[in-house]
């Protein structure tokens, strides 16, 4: 258990090596804990605009970065509840191995996961659900083997704060509780009397969901992109099949992704370990892969809500590993070397991306507080992940200097902080992925001071030559452009 912790600790050094990591949505997490402080200032200038939705399911992630942001800043508060959400997964799997009689050395094979789909694109609140999720599956499998009424309150109360960490964790981990129940004990009664207490949680989630099915926020209706060899959507990393690795591990390219993945699978077998041959333990793994190959790709304005439950695979597949009659030390130790050639590449390309970022330095120095901001990010990719960094990349002038950017996560049903109905921009869709259809009129160009472009070559006269106001470039920093427009015209 030591060894695990240490070695959780240790990698997540990368999270600490640039000055923002190169997580997607991150930057619009942090903007909506900035909005949230900001609402009780009264120098905002936008507290007007929104209004704060206290009944999410994503309110633990937040509070705890809120909590923290007096003292360190909301960079580093960000920082530290990643850093410990990462390090919590594999000494969450070890808790989770030694309730199922595992040999938790193996547990150190869930350390590439940490870095996997939810982390590349930035899912702040899925990181923080995801060691709770195996926390609480503990707890319930002891509430199982030894029942008692402390151990039904834990159950409860972990129930409710998973829902308010993430209601698809939630949902997950509450039906493989009840399936691992039916398979332990056999009888349907016990079951249900088992899984009682998870209910806890039910009338919140029943709630919620009624609350915000009928919102406006809530556009997209529930598709399966079941393609599991291409996909219609780049931005998975692959079909169900052939994206299962990069999205374990979020390497890229995928040659290099499978020949690590398939490592990690058969290091075990190698060091002859023995399996569980209870169905029960390895009930998890079946549901976990049958999510990621058979549930919906999108719906509820969620978006690859199949695809991040493959971070569960390596740590439902340890569960279900004993310690051998004969120990193979060697392939044992083989284990850290196939951890540090991990380790070497996830810093690689975190340097990579640094470097990459560090443009926008300057762009942030330049901007005064308090103002309004235009993202339009032509280049959203990074040769350092698979997932398009860039995208939301100017909400760290929200989340830093008292502004707004949009595009803005308060246009949708679970943000803490959400646009008043009648005040929200253009549609998130549009101005998030497709840059290049801004037109002064149509996304009310009036109503910005700072327009933050991310693109090769300046693009301010095809951007501004027709606008109404003038447009002057400020500054540039590699291939970050900052424009502003004249503060005396149009309103802001």
């Amino acid at each position: 258990m030591l060894l695990v912790l240490v070695a959780g600790v240790i990698a997540t050094i990368p999270v600490w090596l640039t000055s923002f990591p190169p997580m997607v949505d991150l930057p619009e997490h942090a903007a909506q804990v900035a909005l949230l402080r900001n609402l009780h200032d009264p120098g905002f200038h936008f507290a007007g605009l929104f209004w704060v939705n206290w009944f999410t399911p994503y309110l633990l992630g937040y509070m705890l970065v809120y909590a923290l942001t007096p003292v360190c800043g909301v960079v580093i508060a960000c920082k530290i509840v990643v850093a410990v959400s990462l390090g919590a997964l594999p000494v969450a799997t070890a808790l989770l191995m030694r309730e199922t009689g595992a040999d938790c050395f193996w547990a150190l094979l869930t350390l590439p996961v940490m870095y996997g789909f939810s982390y590349s694109w930035g899912f702040l609140n899925f990181l923080v659900a995801t060691p709770i999720g195996l926390l609480a599956l503990a707890v319930f499998i002891r509430h199982i083997r030894r029942p008692t009424a402390r151990g039904a309150a834990a159950v409860a109360l972990l129930s409710v704060l998973l829902f308010f960490s993430h209601a698809l964790i939630y949902l997950f981990f509450g039906f493989i509780a009840g399936v691992y129940a039916l398979l332990e004990t056999g009888s349907l009664r016990k079951t249900v009397l088992t899984v009682f207490p998870i209910a806890a949680a039910v009338p919140l989630a029943v709630l919620w969901y009624l609350r915000t099915k009928s919102d406006p926020g809530v556009q997209d209706p529930v598709f399966w992109d079941l393609n599991w060899i291409t996909t219609l959507d780049p931005h998975t990393w692959g079909g169900r099949v052939t994206g299962f690795f990069p999205r374990l591990l979020g390497v890229w390219p995928p040659l290099p992704c499978l020949i690590l993945g398939v490592a990690l699978f058969a290091l075990p077998f190698l060091a002859g370990v023995r399996l569980v041959k209870r169905p029960s333990v390895w009930a998890p793994l079946v549901i976990c892969l049958a999510t990621t190959l058979l549930a919906p790709t999108g719906g509820h304005s969620g978006w690859a809500l199949a695809q991040r439950f493959t971070v569960f695979a390596l740590p439902f597949f340890v569960i279900g590993l004993q310690k051998p009659k004969s120990t193979r030390p060697s392939w044992r130790a083989a284990t850290f070397f196939l951890l540090f050639a991990w380790m070497s590449v996830i810093l690689a390309q975190t340097m990579s991306f640094d470097a990459e970022a560090r443009g926008f330095g300057p762009i942030l120095s330049a901007m005064e507080p308090n103002q309004r901001t235009l993202s339009l990010m032509f280049m959203q990719d990074t040769k350092a992940s698979p997932a398009p960094a860039f995208v939301h990349f100017p909400a760290w002038y929200s989340a830093t200097k008292h502004g707004v950017v949009d595009m803005n996560f308060a246009v949708f049903p679970v943000a803490l902080v959400r646009y008043r109905p009648s005040l929200t921009p253009q549609p998130p869709g549009v101005s998030e992925w497709h840059p290049q259809t801004f037109r002064w009129d149509t996304w009310r160009g009036d109503q910005y001071r700072y327009f933050v472009v991310h693109a090769p070559v300046d693009l301010g006269y095809r951007l501004f030559g027709w606008a109404p106001c003038p447009v002057s470039l400020v500054t540039r920093s590699g291939n970050w452009w900052l424009y502003e427009k004249d503060p005396r015209c149009g309103s802001q």
